[in-house]
């Protein structure tokens, strides 16, 4: 869906996607590593929220991080991957989730 692809884009940057758990393939697409094969319910922001949040400085970008990888500055690529990856979390609820019409 196009108006949540900027939360894709963090994803596939992250360590979060697996195809791989303990070396046999975890399904026929990609998983996600923090919850395998179990339920969850993904609260994904719209591509405008993500933007102001990189704009604001609240939300590095994954350009900012090969940046200082680049430059070998370890300690800003290391703060700013952790920081995509816990914002990356925070919208993961391990379980499903149900909204019944009232």
């Amino acid at each position: 869906i196009p108006e949540f692809s900027k939360f894709n884009e963090l994803m596939q940057g992250s360590s979060l996607y697996e195809v791989l758990h303990n070396e046999r393939y975890v399904c026929g697409g990609t998983n996600i590593s923090m919850f395998n094969t179990y339920h969850y319910t993904v609260y994904v922001p719209t591509n405008e929220s993500i933007e102001e949040m990189q704009r604001a400085g609240q939300l590095p970008t994954w350009d900012q991080v090969d940046i200082y990888e680049q430059e070998g500055n370890l300690t800003a690529k290391t703060r700013d991957s952790l920081a995509i990856e816990n914002f990356l979390i925070k919208h993961y609820f391990g379980g499903n989730y149900y909204e019944f019409p009232r």
